[in-house]
Order: structure tokens, then C-alpha cells, then sequence
């Protein structure tokens, strides 16, 4: 049987959760585009292409203009990109952004617990 495409055949029932599953997409892909800008204005030690330890260790010294949340050391994009080009071969190769996006998204969704 062909599920019903007229909303005058749903339950008031089926109606109120067809319409929280539409939000419900709609609030994900709004978080996920959301992280996806902010990732791309900063970078945090995991994501950083200096690898987690030069990049705390850049930060403490005042190398990199940073900024403390918690335990994350927080560098705008720019100043990345600065010290980059000034210092070519200090760059570790880099997982690709999709992959720290899914990184942080199953970090968020476990609790915020690391694995």
C-alpha cells in the first residue's frame, strides 16, 4: 500500500510528526552550516594544520595570536594563513574539512566527550 500524499488523509497525529521531522532537518542542516562557517573562521588544535602539539606550543609562546576557550587554542583563519606563508615547512598535512566537520558533529552528539 502507497503511503498517502494528501495532508487531508493524515492524522492530526501523523501531520504533527511529519511537520517535527521537517524541522528537525531543517534545524541540522542550519547547526551543520553553522559549524561549517565557524570552523573556516578559526582553528582549534585538533584542526589545525601544524598538528595539535606545534600548535599549543606556537600559541603559549605569543608565535600565534590566539585565544583561550577552555582547553582549545583558537586562531583566526588570517592568522594561520600568515604564519603559513612565512613558515612553509612547519605545515603537517591536514585531514580534509569534511572530515573534521563530522569529527566535531560526532563529538557534539556524543555529549561532547572525545573519543
Amino acid at each position: 500500500m502507497t503511503a498517502p500524499t494528501d495532508d487531508s488523509v493524515l492524522t492530526p497525529e501523523a501531520l504533527e510528526e511529519r511537520g517535527a521531522r521537517l524541522i528537525l532537518e531543517g534545524v541540522k542542516d542550519l547547526v551543520r552550516g553553522m559549524l561549517e562557517s565557524k570552523q573556516r573562521e578559526y582553528f582549534d588544535q585538533n584542526s589545525s594544520p601544524l598538528g595539535p602539539d606545534r600548535h599549543k606550543k606556537l600559541c603559549r609562546a605569543g608565535t600565534l595570536e590566539a585565544t583561550k576557550d577552555g582547553r582549545r587554542w583558537l586562531v583566526k583563519r588570517e592568522e594561520m594563513e600568515r604564519y603559513l606563508r612565512d613558515h612553509p615547512h612547519h605545515r603537517r598535512r591536514a585531514k580534509n574539512e569534511r572530515e573534521d566537520l563530522t569529527d566535531f558533529v560526532d563529538t557534539l552528539t556524543k555529549g561532547g566527550r572525545r573519543r
